[in-house]
């Protein structure tokens, strides 16, 4: 995982959205959305709104907290 987010970082530092995007959606796909580390959520969120991708990043944010709440 900290390959991956390290890469992602990279990806969106490159301004390169594709990969960016791929990577996340890998990092997202490892884990159930419960279990997903709020750290790695902070690297997605900055990594998408630093190429544009807000809205994205908005709605990942929310169904992961969501899936943390519910599950509570």
């Amino acid at each position: 995982r900290f390959l991956l987010t390290k890469s992602i970082e990279e990806a969106a530092e490159n301004n390169n959205k594709a990969l960016t995007v791929l990577l996340t959606a890998r990092l997202i796909g490892d884990n159930p959305l419960v279990d997903f580390d709020l750290n790695n959520l902070n690297i997605v969120r900055s990594s998408l709104n630093k190429i544009g991708l807000t809205n994205l990043a908005n709605k990942i944010t929310q169904e992961i907290m969501t899936s943390k709440i519910v599950n509570l």
